[in-house]
């Protein structure tokens, strides 16, 4: 009896022809699908982060970090991989009021304001900020929020002038005028509002008989009467502010044989409930002051 010593099948798994490949998840096929002769290439993926947002860097797809609750997704230009941010908080810049009065509402982050030929404006707008470049012109103002939380229109123009107004309306230009021992100073962009400090300095009027009657005017505080050349009549204002003061002084001492009278303008207000308070004391002096209907004398 002889015994096998090699068995060679003749069919069986394993054999056969495979005569066609497709592309599968992860897998590029040239060509596809391969039925002759082609490359199988297997493409890798970078997906490591659980609940991250999954983005194609141009070879591979990755996921992002994951952000904090309530954050958005935002891109970060070419050849960036996208991030996870903070959400824009309230109250940011919503409206560009220009100085005519056009609104002008932020469209993707860019804003162009036409305000005349001299307002050519571009800006751009970020999380709680705002950057605009202006050229051209000699003042503007920005608005912020909406009526309940804005600001009012803020600027300052070349001139010396404050654009002021509540929200939503035109804004009016206001002079800023120095008053006694005050200095207003017009910087760039800026308006510096100084105290002179030192000695009180007021408003010094000399009067004389040539120019009586003489008519008080708003800026004259001292008055100083010099009657060499004969009587003088001063004539108040009948509704200055109330609490305006007023100082007559006879200068030369003349005033016992040149009066100094004085009185209000028609004589329509009294005056220590006179028509007129006649001075005839050398060296007199009186004070002033409007109560509101009549002045007092002090």
């Amino acid at each position: 009896m002889s015994q096998a010593t090699r068995l060679v099948p003749t069919s069986g798994p394993g054999s056969g022809t495979v005569t066609s490949i497709s592309a599968g998840t992860s897998i590029t096929l040239t060509p596809n699908p391969i039925t002759t002769t082609g490359t199988v290439a297997l493409t890798t993926t970078n997906l490591t982060t659980v609940d991250g947002t999954v983005y194609w860097d141009g070879s591979l797809l990755n996921t992002t970090a994951v952000g904090t609750a309530g954050w958005v997704l935002t891109s970060n230009g070419a050849g960036m991989p996208p991030t996870y941010q903070a959400a824009m908080a309230s109250g940011s810049v919503t409206t560009l009021h220009t100085q005519d009065g056009n609104n002008v509402t932020p469209t993707l982050g860019v804003v162009n304001i036409s305000g005349g030929s001299n307002l050519t404006t571009t800006g751009t707008v970020g999380p709680n900020t705002v950057t605009i470049s202006l050229s051209g012109i000699t003042q503007h103002s920005l608005q912020v929020g909406g009526a309940a939380n804005a600001l009012t229109q803020l600027g300052v123009a070349s001139n010396g002038q404050l654009p002021i107004g509540s929200a939503g309306a035109d804004p009016v230009l206001a002079t800023i005028t120095a008053g006694n021992n005050i200095t207003v100073t017009n910087g760039a962009g800026s308006i510096t509002i100084a105290a002179n400090g030192g000695a009180q300095v007021v408003n010094y009027t000399g009067v004389n008989h040539a120019a009586s009657p003489y008519t008080v005017l708003a800026t004259d505080y001292y008055i100083s009467a010099d009657v060499t050349g004969g009587v003088i009549s001063i004539l108040l204002p009948n509704a200055p502010s109330t609490g305006r003061i007023f100082v007559i002084k006879d200068k030369v001492g003349l005033a016992a044989t040149s009066n100094i009278t004085v009185t209000t303008v028609g004589g329509a207000v009294n005056i220590d409930g006179a028509t007129s308070f006649v001075m005839n004391t050398a060296y007199e002096s009186i004070q002033l002051i409007f109560n509101g209907t009549s002045y007092e004398v002090y």
